[in-house]
């Protein structure tokens, strides 16, 4: 160990108060780079395995082959798990031969071993445990075909008898085909086999597999990669994904590494400065300015590693609570997101990277103001007094009106504070930081809120008439509050202000059309958000009812019929009888007639009694229930299109909660960074100034009153950074959400009331805690020893 590295150790260990707040200032920075760091990595793994859980996590489709060539494909070391699956061929099911969606209906056999992947394709029912039994696709299940039923398959002359005991989803984003007939077996059939597989480094995944294909003579062309799974890993060979994920960490760690210079600077600086005559009497004995711009680099990164331990195991631990929180949300609102904390080498190295590179650029300037400090300056001790503007001497209004002596002397000594400039610009930009971004994080993510409507929405399309089969399997179902059953389909408004827009057509019983809307055709209106060329927003009737009391009616794939003029009578969606809160309020305007009257009109529209859909919109009461109803209507009718929108709202919401708090715990911790910097600045200044406060003990002043004058600079000094932090941070939130979200017809402002009051308690806990820092130091110091030393 060198001779300067042994006197910075000894002068870190002497100096012990300013070493334990130079490592708390790194300590912070290291916890909120070790937090981001990880963080990104912890989201990056759990993205990863959410793009994978479609698919069982398997990330590669190998092109099906001979078994031999499938065994030695599994024993690669690129490969972890293992799934494998035959194509029997194309099949009839019953006398069905291809469905709407894939078109020719294949018999799928599976392993045991790919049960992970089928339940992410698993529409309704469980899965086969027998040889007999096997899973449907949604799209063929019809009133004779459907859970439970025995199903004749044809294949290549044979014919087979199964149970289905389960459907699939022909939309499920899995490498297994979902849209015909599949079956568990223990032994695969047929002579090729395809193989799916788990990667041991999805960072180099496609190259690696393009090239294990052509290794094994297989066709590159036939090869299927998880590729929305490996763009999140960087393995999709996907430059522009992989360059925007690095530009958004690169600019997270400058916003950190911006704040965490300035606060790493400040208290390197402030040490530097109460060491100016240690220097100079280093430059007296032949210390070169090199050695002495040396000492004070390595007595900075001597801090780095017990911050960077300090900073992990905050950072980390901080982290994994707040993972656990979040998958407690996600899990509590159904969404199948699970987030992972994954700590591997790569994020520690480059928070420490990150760290030594702040500290060193930190260090860089003081470093070189020590060097330039000369024997001179040391011998004579000279610390040149501040200079007082004539503005500085002149009492303020506050301090005139000020009777209490000792708040009086604090407030002259506040004013005279040549650092308190620099210390109150840094806490107004905390306070204004953290109150404008929090506020605009929860602004804006609470514009995008779902609209009011029904819980379960669900449309039969070329179905036919099925507003009895519905009744009934909804009547099987418990929690339904309300339920709304009508046939629809679309027209066209051809007559004024209105040609060209779609009107929704519900086709209601006779009986429900003479009860609610007394056998009348109704127009179900709604009101629709605009804004004109020049920036005025405001709300209308989708249809004007002065200016459209009779409507001309088209068929718009029909455009040589005549049409249907008519004279309807206006009603507000929202007071619709049955229809209120079962359809979004700023949807598309309909218009509700009975059968009779679509019958009547059907000439003339060009349209017939197959071109209705019947649709289903269910209130529930408790919302949980909406899997049950999905469940019935799923395995009742397998084409059904459903929106589940207590789903999509619980998801949304769940989603809008963690995104709000992850932004605002990282702007949190940004600010207590900021407001580190400013209480280190308090800190130095109070310990610069002991010897003034030994003075005023020394002709009397008891600790009580010198606390009391400390606490009122303290005082001035926190609230008007507040209050002027406070109006700057509501001015930035307004600001931002105009931009932003100001579009958006629902969005409004709501003021920050709750982030100035916690604003208000942070800078209250620092006052509490200087008032306890000055009390413990007029309490233990030596009051002859400060009077008799030189400055």
């Amino acid at each position: 160990m060198s001779i300067l590295t042994k006197l910075g150790w000894r002068q870190l260990r002497v100096e012990r108060g300013r070493t334990l707040l130079t490592i708390a200032a790194m300590t912070l920075a290291a916890t909120l780079a070790v937090a981001t760091l990880v963080g990104l990595r912890s989201l990056q793994d759990s993205m990863y395995q959410y793009q994978l859980s479609s698919t069982g996590g398997m990330a590669v489709a190998f092109p099906a082959t001979a078994a031999q060539t499938v065994a030695k494909l599994s024993a690669s070391p690129l490969l972890t798990k293992t799934q494998q699956y035959a194509d029997e061929g194309t099949i009839k099911v019953d006398h069905t031969k291809t469905n709407d969606i894939t078109g020719a209906i294949h018999l799928t056999a599976v392993t045991p071993a790919t049960k992970p992947a089928l339940k992410s394709m698993l529409a309704s029912g469980r899965l086969p445990q027998a040889a007999d039994e096997v899973l449907l696709a949604d799209v063929l299940v019809t009133a004779q075909r459907k859970l439970g039923s025995t199903i004749q398959v044809k294949s290549a002359g044979h014919t087979h008898q199964y149970r289905v005991v389960g459907t699939t989803n022909v939309y499920a984003s899995s490498f297994i085909p979902t849209g015909g007939v599949l079956r568990i077996t223990p032994h695969l059939p047929g002579r090729r086999i395809t193989l799916l597989a788990a990667l041991k480094n999805p960072a180099t995944g496609k190259a690696d597999m393009v090239s294990l294909t052509k290794a094994h003579d297989l066709p590159v062309s036939q090869l299927r990669l998880a590729n929305q799974a490996l763009k999140v890993m960087w393995g999709a060979g996907d430059t522009k994904a992989r360059t925007t994920q690095i530009i958004i960490v690169l600019v997270m760690l400058a916003v950190i590494g911006a704040v965490a210079l300035i606060m790493i600077y400040t208290s390197i600086n402030l040490a530097v400065q109460a060491r100016r005559q240690r220097y100079g009497l280093l430059r007296t004995i032949g210390t070169t300015p090199q050695q002495i711009r040396l000492l004070v680099v390595q007595e900075s990164l001597l801090l780095v590693l017990p911050a960077l331990l300090l900073g992990g195991v905050i950072g980390i631990g901080g982290l994994a609570l707040a993972l656990q929180w979040m998958n407690r949300v996600l899990a509590g609102n159904e969404l199948p997101v699970i987030l992972y904390l994954h700590v591997d080498w790569l994020p520690l190295v480059g928070a420490a990277l990150f760290m030594v590179l702040v500290t060193l650029l930190a260090a860089a300037r003081p470093a070189r103001r020590a060097s330039r400090v000369t024997p001179i300056e040391a011998i004579r001790a000279l610390n040149p007094s501040p200079r007082l503007t004539a503005r500085k001497l002149r009492p303020t209004w506050l301090i005139r009106h000020l009777h209490q002596p000792m708040l009086k002397l604090g407030a002259i000594f506040d004013r005279r504070d040549t650092r308190r400039g620099t210390m109150l610009v840094l806490l107004t930009v905390t306070v204004a930081l953290f109150i404008g971004l929090t506020s605009f994080v929860g602004n804006f993510w609470r514009v995008f809120e779902s609209p009011a409507s029904a819980d379960v929405i669900a449309t039969l399309l070329g179905q036919g008439d099925q507003t009895k089969q519905l009744k009934r399997t909804l009547a099987k179902v418990t929690g339904i509050k309300r339920q709304l059953i009508v046939r629809t389909t679309s027209v066209m408004i051809k007559s004024g202000k209105e040609t060209g827009n779609d009107l929704t057509l519900y086709v209601v019983p006779e009986a429900q059309l003479a009860r609610d809307f007394g056998g009348q055709p109704t127009l179900l209106n709604t009101k629709v958000f605009y804004e004109t060329a020049k920036g005025r927003q405001y709300y209308a009737w989708q249809i004007n009812p002065k200016t459209n009391r009779r409507l001309h009616l088209v068929n718009g794939f029909e455009a040589k019929k005549a049409g249907q003029w008519i004279a309807p009578q206006y009603m507000a969606l929202s007071k619709a009888p049955g229809f209120k809160g079962m359809l979004y309020p700023d949807g598309l305007a309909g218009l509700v007639i009975s059968l009779t009257q679509f019958h009547q009109w059907a000439g003339k529209l060009g349209m017939k009694d197959a071109d209705l859909t019947s649709e289903v919109a269910v209130k529930l009461s408790p919302k949980s229930q909406h899997t049950a109803v999905i469940k019935a209507l799923r395995s009742q009718f397998g084409r059904a299109q459903i929106a589940d929108v207590v789903a999509d709202n619980q998801q949304s919401e769940a989603i809008i909660t963690v995104v709000r708090l992850t932004a605002w715990a990282f702007i949190a911790l940004l600010s207590l960074v900021c407001l580190a910097t400013v209480i280190n600045h308090t800190f130095a200044n109070l310990t610069a100034s002991r010897r003034s406060l030994a003075m005023l003990q020394s002709i009397g002043t008891t600790p009580k009153q010198v606390l009391t004058m400390q606490q009122g600079q303290y005082s001035l000094l926190l609230v008007q950074g507040w209050l002027l932090g406070s109006l700057l941070g509501i001015g930035l939130s307004a600001l931002l959400f105009r931009v932003m979200a100001g579009a958006y017809s629902n969005a409004h402002f709501v003021w920050p009331g709750v982030q100035i009051l916690v604003a208000l308690a942070a800078l209250m806990i620092v006052w509490l805690g200087f008032g306890f820092a000055t009390w413990r130091m007029l309490n233990h110091q030596n009051i002859d020893e400060l009077v008799r030393s030189s400055d």
